[in-house]
């Protein structure tokens, strides 16, 4: 695997537990997860926010955290690997206790197989 990529996605209002709030972006190639960023502009309190990855609907108990009071964190996850074409979407697994996190932002970091090039 080669080049380090991002995506991101965007999930309007105050998070909810249990809610699936993106699943529809289809790689196009083979990639491989390496990373998880998630930004709150309103940040949780109480208690983190954590988001897990789906593929094709299913967790894959791959959780971001978002550390209470935070508004930024990066999370390392062990590599996970999508096949071209599979769905992949986020789950929110816990949206803080005292007041959820609101409109956060999940960028997805991972690596796919250069394009090799024509001499």
């Amino acid at each position: 695997m080669g080049n380090l990529f991002s995506q991101s996605f965007f999930a309007s209002g105050i998070l909810v537990d249990e809610e699936v709030v993106f699943d529809g972006w289809y790689p196009q190639s083979v990639i491989t997860v390496t990373k998880i960023g998630l930004f709150c502009r309103e940040a949780p309190a109480g208690a983190a926010a954590q988001v897990d990855i789906l593929i094709a609907g299913a967790e894959q108990t791959k959780i971001a955290t978002l550390t209470a009071g935070s508004q930024f964190e990066l999370t390392d996850i062990t590599d996970l690997n999508v096949a071209a074409g599979s769905r992949v979407g986020f789950k929110i697994k816990q949206p803080g206790s005292a007041s959820a996190g609101s409109d956060m932002t999940i960028t997805l970091y991972f690596k796919k197989q250069a394009i090799a090039t024509i001499p």
